[in-house]
């Protein structure tokens, strides 16, 4: 695939199973890829964000997690992220717990 894009992997799988406690995590890692290839290293320091879908979080209410990067019914987990020299570092990781997991709470 051309272009530039984020690819996210679940190293340890997407799946949370019903026996497992509601602090069970697992591991979300971005990856960006340009030209067919992972960039491993940027010059230039970029920003971003985590978001999950939640449709409380709206423009109107400031307490709904709600930030004009992810827009309506995107809820910001996290402030920003700068990348360095050496890509993400260990921020490119977000672990995802079961209690965030809609049909496990």
């Amino acid at each position: 695939m051309q272009g530039t894009f984020l690819k996210l992997l679940t190293p340890k799988g997407s799946i949370f199973f019903k026996g497992e406690p509601q602090a069970e995590r697992r591991p979300l890692e971005a990856q960006i890829w340009s030209g067919g290839t992972k960039v491993a290293a940027i010059e230039d320091s970029q920003d971003y964000y985590w978001f999950k879908e939640d449709a409380s979080a709206q423009a109107n209410s400031s307490k709904s997690g709600y930030h004009v990067f992810g827009g309506n019914g995107w809820k910001c987990l996290n402030s920003v992220n700068s990348t360095t020299g050496d890509f993400l570092g260990s921020s490119n990781i977000y672990y995802v717990k079961k209690s965030d997991a809609p049909f496990y709470k």
